[in-house]
């Protein structure tokens, strides 16, 4: 494809691919993301390669090269059995792909007009209010996109140290309002949750976020590796007393208390509820408290499974 990407498709593996319902992912951007969060999964991992730099953009013309190949000739190509099959696609698995420099170069609104093209449905994952601007809107498929917005915090003050490049919470979650109210998938992604010194959650502050009408709240709580130790905040080994597959992650049992809570604030609020997680305890038991119990985006689909 380019120096950027070695391959523009990629399917998660190992444990994590194993559980999530959308392991294929295919960003518009690479090596770098500017929103610079410090909880980074990405930048966690690549960085241990020198891979974690400038954020690149895709050969977008490679890609028109792709899809013309697959959907328009007989060739033969080694992605045509999976994008024949119109699977959902994940957009956003390695970095934001609304970020800063999108607004000038574009190639994600280019990227996603090819989906609509080719009816290729799709899940973004975004921190960014540029996808529910009228020119973005009019590129999105209401019958192909699910959007999920992260939101982290409430706390702008927290929100401007750890996800530095960022927009503010509150932009974030009138963009996914105002994508409800259009007629989109408009979706809510706590995470990571980042419990305080005591394993205490703000619910006041997450009954704010659901104000904004989603349809659905999906959970997921910070899972902490020695790169991401200390810049956020210290190991508290009796609130992340699991380790496994190179992270420490939250005690299932507390997670699964504050889920069951979350839930009901949800229910009370008349919004489904879901969870994300990779750590396999809690995941099969958490699995009864999703609105969606076949499918953890909760989008009314088989996805990959």
């Amino acid at each position: 494809m380019s120096a950027t990407f070695k391959q523009l498709i990629k399917k998660i593996d190992g444990n994590k691919g194993a559980k999530c319902f959308y392991p294929v992912r295919m960003d518009t951007y690479g090596k770098g993301c500017q929103f610079g969060c410090r909880y980074c999964y990405s930048c966690n991992i690549l960085s241990k390669w020198g891979l974690w730099q400038k954020p690149l953009p895709v050969d977008i013309k490679a890609v028109e090269h792709l899809f013309y190949t697959i959907f328009e000739t007989d060739k033969k190509h080694r992605f045509r059995e999976l994008l024949e099959s119109r699977k959902r696609i994940r957009l956003g698995g390695m970095c934001d792909v609304f970020m800063t420099q999108e607004k000038s170069l574009g190639i994600t609104k280019k990227f996603l007009t090819l989906l609509g093209k080719y009816a290729i449905p799709y899940l973004i994952i975004t921190k960014s209010d540029l996808i529910a601007t009228p020119e973005y809107m009019g590129v999105l498929r209401k019958d192909l996109a699910n959007i999920q917005f992260t939101v982290s915090s409430m706390n702008n003050s927290l929100v401007s140290k750890i996800e530095p490049g960022a927009p503010e919470p509150k932009r974030r979650l009138k963009a996914m309002q105002t994508l409800r109210e259009h007629g989109f998938d408009s979706n809510l992604r706590v995470a990571p949750i980042i419990l305080d010194i005591d394993g205490y959650f703000d619910f006041k502050a997450f009954g704010l976020m659901l104000k904004y009408t989603p349809r659905t709240a999906i959970i997921e709580f910070l899972r902490i590796s020695n790169f991401i130790h200390g810049r956020i905040r210290n190991l508290d080994k009796s609130i992340y007393p699991k380790f496994h597959a190179n992270y420490w992650f939250v005690d299932p049992d507390l997670k699964f208390k504050i889920c069951k809570e979350i839930k009901d604030v949800c229910t009370y609020h008349g919004i489904d509820f879901s969870t994300c997680d990779e750590e396999t305890q809690f995941y099969e038991k958490s699995r009864q408290l999703w609105s969606n119990p076949d499918n953890c985006c909760n989008i009314d689909e088989k996805g990959w499974k």
